[in-house]
């Protein structure tokens, strides 16, 4: 017997259910198909993975950005590593300082239970909640500060022994993945408004903000105090634009011999040309180099301009 599809499915899963696909919801469909599971079940397993698996790291995401903005300090901690122990413990700490999770688990004692100076009776009612056991300045030194460096840090931000959240080292992976690279992709992010002016989820299982207005600064805007640097050789990469083209314009302007290691030509002749516009004496060329190591570079160095080896600008 063929299992009847509810109308009330929700829109993203209908085609799931009557034509399963190689994906979870497809499996779960299957499974239905073949009375392994109910409807409800599947439908109520599927709403759990997109809720628990997707809205929960995103909204950590965004509100970890927001955190490490208003924390510069903390930013440049990791914006400046590539340690994945300094990466791993960042995020335990964000984990810890933000708890996602505000609701309260609510349970009903099932026998008395004396926790410190206080007893509950069997059958009274218990809230858990997350965020003052995370900022329990008894357990963390100053817990209302944001430190990326904070190692002892056994927070409860995905749960505690058996009921701890069976996603978290995805998520763990997720968080040191995403946070590190946009930081480091896009140095010049800042919020496009004020802090209070952000759409926070007040009303949501999950904390969160339901938009992240967010723009990139002018590299033109940064200040970057460049010293004479006639007869040096400086190689730039990502110069074509952004900062990187910032950063080669100020070392020309410097008297630096500047090498744009820049795998697309066109973009990289085109850099050239707007930069001479306002440097007309700019010394530069584009260059394909090995940039694993100062080492790799140094010998091309050493043939480019044989009294100086590499800037360190």
């Amino acid at each position: 017997m063929q299992p009847r599809w509810p109308d009330t499915s929700p829109s993203w899963s209908a085609p799931k259910w009557k034509t399963p696909t190689e994906d979870l919801v497809g499996d779960l469909a299957e499974r239905v198909n073949a009375e392994e599971l109910s409807v409800r079940e599947a439908a109520q397993l599927a709403t759990g993975v997109l809720i628990a698996g997707h809205e929960t790291t995103a909204n950590m995401i965004s509100l970890a950005i927001v955190a490490l903005l208003e924390h510069p300090d903390q930013l440049a901690l990791l914006c400046d590593t590539d340690d994945q122990k300094v990466i791993a413990t960042a995020v335990e700490e964000l984990m810890r300082y933000l708890s996602i999770i505000q609701t309260g688990q609510r349970r009903i004692a099932t026998e008395d239970i004396e926790i410190g100076d206080e007893v509950i009776r069997a059958g009274e009612g218990i809230i858990l909640d997350v965020p003052p056991a995370n900022w329990d300045a008894r357990r963390y030194p100053n817990p209302d500060r944001l430190d990326l460096q904070r190692e002892d840090n056994p927070h409860v931000g995905f749960g505690y022994g058996r009921h701890q959240c069976v996603g978290q080292q995805l998520a763990r992976m997720e968080l040191q993945i995403v946070l590190h690279t946009l930081l480091r992709r896009i140095p010049t992010l800042r919020l496009a408004v004020p802090i209070g002016e952000l759409p926070f989820k007040h009303d949501a299982l999950a904390y969160g903000i339901y938009e992240l207005p967010g723009q990139m600064v002018n590299s033109d805007a940064l200040t970057l105090v460049v010293p004479d640097l006639s007869g040096r050789l400086a190689v730039v990469t990502g110069a074509n634009s952004g900062l990187g083209f910032g950063l080669a314009k100020r070392l020309a302007t410097a008297g630096a011999d500047v090498v744009m290691a820049i795998r697309d030509r066109a973009k990289g002749e085109a850099a050239i040309e707007k930069i001479r516009a306002d440097v007309p004496a700019a010394k530069m060329a584009i260059k394909h180099l090995d940039l694993s190591s100062l080492r790799s570079v140094a010998p091309w160095g050493r043939s480019w301009s044989p009294r100086a080896g590499p800037s360190t600008c």
